[in-house]
Parts: structure tokens; sequence; C-alpha cells
């Protein structure tokens, strides 16, 4: 026994010198073994009451790292969560941008088209110059084609010039018009 309880004093107070509390508490329950066999029951009972104080200071730790741990693993998903999330939102705005991109395409595409229209109902030049020998037309459209138009011919040797305005209708009505 005495052999036996040197070692683990030796052993506990190494433990205690580096704070190694994984060890200290089955140390102080074998020393508590070994004064219960001796009879000293004065100092089995102060090591088996450090046996419960160290083991529940360790049963604490491992529920603080626990719930630490625990929180480091929410805190982890709820990111990863969140940088889903915001790769949804940056899928959803690409392809809400793309979507506009092709309509803007469309809408200027559509507008080109319309604006060859009109010049070609506009009268040219050298018809203007036949028509209204002394005078011009001034049109200076708002926009690539616009709800005012013009024009211009003959008949009986009579110019005739008409002037449309679609006011309040812009290029649809320039579009209804022609």
């Amino acid at each position: 026994f005495k052999k036996a309880e040197e070692i683990f004093n030796k052993i506990l107070k190494t433990s205690e010198e580096i704070s190694y509390r994984r060890i200290i508490s089955p140390v102080h329950f074998s020393l508590f073994e070994i004064f219960k066999l001796k009879g000293d029951y004065e100092k089995a009972l102060e090591h088996y009451q450090r046996f419960h104080e160290v083991k529940e200071e360790m049963q604490n730790i491992d529920v603080t790292m626990k719930v630490k741990s625990v929180q480091f693993v929410n805190r982890i998903e709820n990111a990863q969560k969140e940088a889903e999330i915001n790769r949804l939102k940056n899928v959803e705005l690409k392809n809400a941008y793309d979507l506009i991109a092709d309509k803007n395409k469309e809408i200027k595409e559509s507008i080109r088209y319309a604006d060859r229209i009109q010049a070609a109902i506009f009268p040219t030049a050298e018809k203007l110059k036949k028509v209204l020998k002394n005078g011009y037309i001034f049109c200076d459209l708002k926009d690539v084609i616009g709800g005012d138009l013009f024009w211009v011919g003959e008949s009986d040797n009579k110019s005739l010039v008409a002037a449309v305005d679609c006011t309040g209708h812009g290029i649809p009505g320039a579009l209804m018009t022609i």
C-alpha cells in the first residue's frame, strides 16, 4: 500500500503541476481505495470528495465544450445556409438580368425595324424639292422613331402635304398611323 500510495501521490503532484485534469480524478479515486483498504477513513473520505469535485469539474468542462461545439456547428450551418441563400439570390438576379437583356434586345430590334419602316415612308430629299420648290419640312424626332410623321405627294399639278400627329400614343400610335 505504501509503494502504491507513493506512486499515486507522485502522479497526482505531477498532474496538478501541469494541470492535467483528466488524470487527477482517477488518481484521487485510487488513493481513496488505498486509504479505505488501509482503514484510514478520514484520508479516504478526503480523496473521495476530491475525486467527485474534479470529476464534476471535468463534466462541466465537457458540457461547456459540447455546448460550444454545438454553437460552433450551428454558426457554420447558418453561414452555409446564408451562403446558399446568397448564391440562389445571385442566380435569380442573373436570370432576371439575362431576361431583361433579352427583352431589351428585342425592343431595340423592334424599334430599329420600325425606324426603317418610318424612313421608307418619309419622302426623299429629291421628292421634297420637287413638291415644295420654295419650302422645307423640319422634323426632329424625340426618339429613334416618333409619333409625328409627314407625307408629301402630287396630284393634278397640286402639292399635297400631310402632317400626322399621334401625340399621346407615341411609337405604337405612329406605327398604327403608318
